[in-house]
């Protein structure tokens, strides 16, 4: 039962892998590169990226959040620290990791909240909108490598190996140098 779990959890942190991924290069390399932006309509790419960030934030806030919400279990990282299959050592180092994560989680809940989960009226009649979401320069960054540290520790102590996975680098060069 608890191998079944780990294995379904991971579809949900490769998306969220994926998503920060994608962003990555849609953010960080593209303004090297331009090739997305010469190449794709403008709005297009603006649309692709606002997907992205709304997908990432949610699907990570999802993990972060409650195990059970209405009376009805939910796979979250909250799940796993509450399994009674752990060692008290390997029960704190999760609870080391689910600190770590949250830090990011408490900067995006609120637009998770508001404006990506539901369309709060009051919100959108706000000039706060703006910054719903709002966190330090490289937290994401932070984030997604605690949720692969994360991730690879239950898979080792579920499974007796770490779970590990391809980064793809997606710097200035390849296709763009041709």
């Amino acid at each position: 039962d608890t191998q079944k779990q780990v294995k379904a959890f991971e579809s949900l942190v490769m998306r969220i892998l994926s998503d920060y991924d994608m962003y990555y290069v849609l953010t960080r390399c593209e303004t090297k590169t331009m090739v997305l932006s010469e190449t794709a309509q403008f709005f297009f790419f603006n649309i692709l990226l606002d997907l992205l960030i709304r997908d990432f934030f949610l699907e990570s806030a999802k993990i972060l959040e409650n195990r059970i919400t209405f009376g009805k279990k939910n796979l979250s990282i909250q799940h796993f620290l509450n399994m009674n299959c752990w060692t008290e050592k390997q029960t704190a180092r999760l609870k080391e990791y689910f600190q770590q994560l949250s830090i990011f989680y408490d900067c995006i809940k609120c637009a998770r909240d508001k404006i990506i989960s539901h369309n709060d009226l009051s919100t959108y009649n706000e000039e706060t909108l703006v910054n719903l979401g709002g966190f330090e320069e490289g937290l994401d960054a932070k984030f997604v490598e605690s949720l692969e540290e994360f991730y690879n520790y239950l898979h080792e102590i579920t499974f007796g190996e770490i779970w590990g996975r391809f980064n793809p680098s997606m710097e200035v060069g390849g296709i763009h140098d041709l």
